[in-house]
């Protein structure tokens, strides 16, 4: 076990390495949920098809045909074994190393990003594209380590010029971001037969043990897909906590809009310190010392603050960076804030 997996064991540190929201309301809403709602799901098997989960979902999405997984890592790792095997794969780096881990000789495009601007230009892709053919393209938009993002409209153009390509895109992150409808190509990703659209529960909504990912696209690369699932890939359970969170999009707009907040006051905090900050669309953001003096990891851990060191990411730009999530709660960013601002502001 690595130390920073004994440190997330421990009590004693602040975890924002992981990019699932943290909110006390959260805990005191779950506890409305009412045994009778649950038994009923806990006593017997899940349908082979799910047909209850994707009902739950389609309050949220309106799909037709949906992919459902033990989280999204299940169905990446099922899309690159049953879609992508011998197949020329094309991964745009930074992104989550489980993409690039479970295919055969991935080929890394590598997206340069500006750190004040929250969207991504789209050259670099297009002209990877241009040189060489790929049978598939796994993209994340938006990115889970730089928090940045395509804009849906140049997307759509990238997808209907290449259509011998299929564009996987994981859209895990994107729960977060503020005028989603910009970026998002879920609601449309039935209009291309070279899309499959992925999403989770795990990061924005703050549920990462219910392991429950969801996917759309072409029918019939969906429904292919399904046929080499396993028999009960998720739990009945996931029924009844989806359907709370469909019931309350209100809180999650209220979340939403404080992390963007509390990004901006951050934002503030850290022009006073020895760091800099490179913006995100999400509930991440990246922070890097101005001085490599010391290791920017290893002095947050100093403070019993668990971030995510960026030095060994494929395609990220820069040295002694982390990425720390933005959390909802007031306790949790405050706590953040108030190191950041006694420690930093006097030299790392």
């Amino acid at each position: 076990m690595t130390e920073y997996c004994m440190l997330r064991q421990s009590e004693d540190y602040h975890d924002y390495s992981l990019s699932f929201n943290k909110d006390q309301i959260l805990n005191r809403l779950l506890s409305d949920i009412k045994s009778e709602d649950i038994i009923p799901f806990l006593t017997k098997y899940p349908e082979d098809n799910n047909t209850e989960i994707k009902e739950a979902i389609r309050c949220l999405i309106p799909a037709e045909e949906l992919l459902i997984g033990s989280g999204s890592e299940e169905l990446i790792w099922r899309i690159n074994r049953v879609l992508l095997l011998g197949k020329k794969v094309a991964v745009v780096v930074p992104n989550f190393y489980r993409i690039y881990e479970s295919i055969e000789n991935p080929v890394f495009i590598s997206q340069p990003y500006d750190p004040v601007a929250c969207e991504l230009e789209m050259g670099e892709l297009s002209g990877a594209l241009k040189r060489c053919h790929y049978d598939a393209v796994w993209l994340a938009n938006p990115n889970p380590i730089t928090g940045k993002a395509y804009r849906r409209q140049e997307l759509k153009v990238l997808v209907e010029q290449y259509p011998d390509t299929l564009f996987l895109i994981d859209e895990v992150s994107i729960d977060a971001v503020l005028e989603m409808e910009k970026y998002t190509m879920f609601e449309e990703c039935l209009s291309y037969a070279n899309v499959i659209v992925l999403r989770s529960f795990s990061k924005f909504y703050g549920f990462p043990g219910m392991r429950l990912g969801y996917a759309a696209g072409n029918p019939a690369l969906i429904s292919f897909i399904n046929n080499h699932s396993p028999v009960y890939p998720v739990s009945n359970i996931n029924c009844v906590i989806v359907k709370w969170i469909t019931e309350h999009q209100d809180i999650y707009e209220a979340f939403k809009r404080r992390i963007a907040i509390n990004k901006e006051c951050l934002s503030d905090i850290v022009q006073n310190t020895d760091l800099y900050l490179i913006r995100s669309l999400t509930n991440t953001v990246i922070l890097g010392s101005k001085s490599e003096s010391s290791c920017l990891w290893n002095t947050f851990k100093e403070l019993n603050i668990l971030t995510t060191a960026l030095d060994r990411e494929t395609g990220v730009i820069g040295r002694n960076l982390v990425r720390l999530t933005i959390h909802s709660d007031k306790n949790e960013f405050d706590f953040l804030s108030k190191k950041i601002l006694n420690i930093f502001s006097s030299g790392v």
